[in-house]
């Protein structure tokens, strides 16, 4: 099944992005772009062919959980104590980004 074969309608989601409209918004290679929210609230156009391919999976903020991720486990690693709510964040985070074709690190 390649890219092609996924149909992208109002309300498909890829990872962290739902698509609720399709504008005639065009790439310069002609390709449509949607209109998407993520998960974390923000807004913004993605070509169909980025989000079909799985390259792009959200606004920027699945980078950034990425990251503050690492950063917390290395704290863990290092004993540090945590809050009651960074643990469960990071017990979510995980299980959401095991749910992912994303490499955790």
């Amino acid at each position: 099944m390649g890219c092609r074969a996924i149909e992208v309608k109002t309300g498909t989601k890829f990872t962290r992005l739902t698509v609720t409209s399709k504008d005639v918004i065009y790439t310069k290679k002609g390709e449509y772009k949607y209109h998407c929210i993520c998960k974390c609230g923000n807004e913004g156009y993605y070509a169909s062919s980025k989000l079909r391919s799985g390259h792009t999976k959200s606004c920027g903020c699945l980078r950034k959980d990425m990251r503050k991720l690492v950063k917390i486990e290395t704290m863990i690693d290092k004993d540090a104590e945590l809050t009651p709510e960074t643990l469960l964040w990071v017990v979510s985070t995980k299980k959401e980004l095991e749910n992912t074709e994303i490499v955790l690190p």
